[in-house]
């Protein structure tokens, strides 16, 4: 759910590290949360400076191993 400021979604096909889908997330705009199925790679880029985006988890959140991460794809978090 996007809360504020404007960010995008893309979605992964797993270990092939091909963006198959990808949603703008705005608060005011025509889509302003996404529903992720379990188990689905993604990444989340912050298009404003400023953006806060809010994700909720089922279940407990277990720390990642090395075989978990995507190495190509960059993660980069505006500075509040």
């Amino acid at each position: 759910m996007c809360l504020r400021g404007h960010v995008v979604e893309e979605f992964y096909v797993e270990l092939e590290r091909i963006c198959t889908e990808s949603i703008v997330l705005t608060p005011n705009g025509p889509n302003v949360e996404v529903n992720i199925p379990a188990r689905q790679w993604r990444s989340i880029h912050a298009v404003e400076s400023g953006s806060v985006e809010l994700s909720c988890k089922d279940g407990k959140c277990d720390p990642l191993g090395d075989e978990d991460i995507l190495k190509s794809v960059f993660f980069v978090f505006a500075k509040l």
